[in-house]
């Protein structure tokens, strides 16, 4: 792995990936960090296009608005955190090949 800026930007979303795994389940679901967190992967999709798949970045960015304001009953919110689960494994996924191979 070489120092460029692409590669340390590329390295800092996949810790906020991380990050936003391990609060999915920790953090309350009113709170705003999620969608802060879209908005950097969205900044990172539009300057490094080709990286992610539009359709992923879109679905999962609608399964956290729709997690934020928690209308839906617990059955339906654990089928949007497990789509949301599925998307930021694919990020991750994405990253860390575009980082290591």
């Amino acid at each position: 792995m070489r120092y460029g800026s692409a590669n340390v930007t590329t390295f800092v979303v996949l810790m906020l990936v991380l990050w936003q795994v391990i609060a999915r389940f920790k953090c309350e679901d009113t709170s705003n960090w999620p969608l802060v967190f879209y908005v950097f992967l969205w900044g990172y999709h539009q300057t490094y296009p080709g990286t992610f798949n539009l359709t992923v970045v879109l679905a999962a960015t609608i399964t956290a608005l729709l997690i934020r304001y928690e209308f839906l009953g617990k059955k339906a919110r654990g089928l949007l955190v497990t789509l949301e689960m599925a998307g930021l494994a694919y990020f991750g996924q994405a990253l860390a090949s575009s980082l290591f191979w």
